[in-house]
């Protein structure tokens, strides 16, 4: 059988009985143009109804020509033979149109009223119905989106199209937003605000949580220094994560922290599990002195080599210990207001806490100086920079730097070039963020998710 059309003028008609209306139509907007049957047609109203009504078949002579060629192409027909098929097609027996054609051409409008040769189907049963099935899924690819602009096809589930369509048009109506940290668009409905307004996805909030649960320095999870809870991002976490978390929780917040003595298990061992100084762990039973932290013995702990040997070396370093956790640790950048861990504030010099309840000075002035050079040199290129830093330009950084020293970071810049983040301490080839007042220089993760 033939093709049928479920586009347009020609909906659910055959090539044929299409071609036939379509030649009609031609050839009776041409005789209303060259031969004026009525004195109505004189009229520009009427001569402009017709013009339209002779370009409309034009247009649906085009169509139908794409509709034969995608037959042919359909039965495997090379795009160069169906061209010469298309070229050696002969006007059918009886077309009345073809002096009109003649004389339209004369006046500057070419039209080919031209019907195509299809090649018989008598001699390959069957191939008309592949290439149906053939049409109605490159029709419904290519021309099935839209009515107004498509070509027509062969016979096509409407049905399916029009399911297509209108996933396409549910797809397209999608509303998306940004995850602050991949920076990939996702649908609103996959994604997590946390407190300060963010957007996260929720891969990315799972990574934040896990991440958060082995590097103490950021927990809780937060985003610009706003701890998110568990329960307000609930439906972006696994329960495994959820019980985590209240696992770290209680961990972290311990001051005098007991870890399994074996060595195969050091699992955290909460307070619960402590008895005389004694703490039983519940994985692997091992029995951990909570006062050397070595496997629990009778009498003095005692002396442990290891523990003995770092005493020596933070002191000749000139490192201290927190005042509450008792961490060793090591100033590097800025003044002596230093913040453990544990979220202790206490002096670098005296281990005084909170900050500035003693007589300490403030900054050391080498690291001062130090630091200001750094900085400077950062602003100027870092690595690339053409020039060392200029002393003016350090001594006025130090004096900034030197009445920043609390900085809340509230606005930060980017910084182009390669630099290192200050905290976790990576290479960012491209840029940092620049805080505007201390001018520290964080990579978009710590920034977010550690300051």
């Amino acid at each position: 059988m033939a093709a049928t059309i479920h586009h347009g003028l020609f909906q659910d008609l055959d090539d044929e009985t299409a071609e036939l209306i379509n030649q009609l139509l031609l050839e009776d907007s041409l005789q209303l143009m060259n031969n004026g049957h009525g004195a109505n047609v004189a009229e520009p109203d009427v001569q402009f109804a017709v013009q339209l009504v002779r370009e409309e078949a034009e247009r649906n002579q085009s169509l139908l020509r794409d509709h034969q060629f995608a037959e042919l192409i359909g039965q495997g027909v090379s795009p160069d033979e169906a061209g010469r098929r298309f070229a050696s097609a002969t006007t059918p027996a009886g077309d009345t149109a073809g002096a009109e054609n003649a004389a339209n051409e004369e006046d500057g409008h070419p039209l080919n009223n031209d019907v195509l040769a299809m090649p018989s189907t008598e001699e390959n049963p069957g191939a008309q119905a592949d290439v149906d099935d053939r049409l109605a899924a490159q029709g419904a690819a290519l021309w099935g989106k839209d009515e107004s602009t498509c070509s027509v096809v062969g016979e096509v589930d409407t049905e399916s199209i029009t399911s297509n369509s209108e996933d396409i048009e549910k797809e397209a109506e999608v509303e998306t937003t940004r995850c602050i940290l991949c920076l990939e668009y996702i649908g609103v409905e996959a994604v997590i605000e946390a407190p300060c307004g963010h957007n996260y996805c929720h891969a990315c909030l799972q990574e934040m949580f896990n991440k958060a649960f082995v590097e103490e320095e950021r927990f809780p999870p937060r985003c610009c220094q706003a701890p998110i809870p568990p329960e307000s991002v609930q439906t972006a976490l696994t329960p495994e994560i959820e019980v985590k978390y209240q696992e770290k929780k209680i961990e972290f917040a311990s001051t005098n922290r007991t870890y399994c003595a074996n060595s195969e298990c050091s699992v955290f061992l909460v307070p619960t599990t402590v008895q005389k100084d004694v703490a039983v762990c519940n994985r692997c039973q091992t029995r951990t002195c909570t006062l050397c932290k070595a496997v629990a013995h009778e009498g003095n702990c005692p002396d442990d080599e290891s523990t003995t040997l770092l005493r020596g070396l933070a002191k000749s370093e000139g490192w201290q210990n927190c005042p509450n956790c008792h961490r060793v640790i090591e100033l590097t950048v800025g003044c002596y207001h230093m913040i453990c861990l544990c979220r202790t504030h206490f002096c670098y010099l005296c281990q005084a806490t909170p900050w500035k309840t003693c007589d300490c000075p403030q900054w050391d002035e080498d690291r001062l100086m130090n630091r200001a050079a750094e900085v400077v040199n950062a602003q100027n290129g870092g690595a690339r920079a053409a020039h060392p830093p200029a002393l003016r330009d350090i001594i006025n950084m130090a004096e900034q730097l030197e009445g920043r020293h609390n900085c809340q970071h509230p606005f930060f810049r980017s910084l182009r070039g390669s630099h290192e983040c200050q905290m976790c301490h990576e290479r960012m080839p491209e840029w940092v963020y620049d805080c505007q007042q201390c001018h520290l220089q964080l990579c978009r993760n710590c920034r977010r998710n550690r300051l």
